[in-house]
């Protein structure tokens, strides 16, 4: 549009003729009909309609973009209230799951509860809450923080993954250790019952010592010793 605009000639109050110019166009285009067709006929003489063409070209071009950035604009803004939409309940979902979550296994776990009248495992268990809650809720991600701010919650995060390792760890443990426990308390409940004055309601205590009372006592603690963990 404009190489055609400039093959057009304008002559001006002196009567000295020239190309056209893209100042020119600018200044036509910048116009009210009017005053367009107005200047037009000044500067254009008989190519006036031309001119006016060039005008109306390019005043169409300018409203179909005004148009298509209005459109974007509004798109834009309709497609960001609905990401805000999402967001807000996407996190009220994760909310309410959470805390149900959270609830329901302190109410199934012991370990999880506070003991009335132990000052120490309630103090222990609500400062592991509030530094698992805080480690859940720091993002890493966030472009605000330090470097050592950042590392702070990057160890936070990896504390928190080893004791949810651990915990299965030592639970199994735990449940290892309580049936050797309990096998042991057998073996001493059958030692007890075999020693002599059991059966006539004599204690161990007040039975005699004889050589053969002392070598099943050996015995046992040998069988004890011997037993892993």
């Amino acid at each position: 549009a404009i190489a055609d605009f400039r093959e057009l000639t304008v002559t001006d109050a002196e009567g000295n003729v020239r190309p056209a110019s893209h100042q020119d166009l600018v200044r036509l285009v910048n116009l009210p009909l009017g005053e367009a067709r107005k200047l037009a006929n000044e500067l254009f003489g008989d190519s006036s309609d031309d001119a006016m063409a060039h005008y109306r070209q390019v005043r169409t071009l300018a409203e179909q973009q005004n148009k298509a950035l209005e459109e974007a604009k509004k798109t834009g803004s309709l497609k960001e209230q609905e990401k805000v939409e999402t967001t807000r309940k996407l996190a009220e979902e994760t909310g309410r799951s959470w805390q149900d979550f959270t609830s329901s296994d302190e109410q199934k776990y012991p370990f999880l509860q506070p003991r009335e009248g132990d000052d120490e495992w309630n103090t222990k268990l609500a400062s592991s809450r509030e530094f698992v809650d805080k480690a859940f809720t720091a993002n890493a991600f966030d472009g605000k923080l330090t470097p050592e701010q950042r590392a702070e919650i990057i160890r936070n995060h990896a504390s928190v993954r080893g004791r949810a390792i651990g915990f299965s760890m030592l639970r199994m443990e735990n449940k290892r250790l309580k049936a050797d426990l309990a096998e042991r308390d057998k073996v001493i409940a059958q030692y007890k019952s075999a020693e002599p004055g059991a059966a006539d309601g004599r204690s161990a205590a007040n039975a005699p010592v004889t050589a053969a009372n002392r070598l099943e006592a050996i015995k046992a603690r040998m069988r004890g010793m011997a037993r892993p963990g």
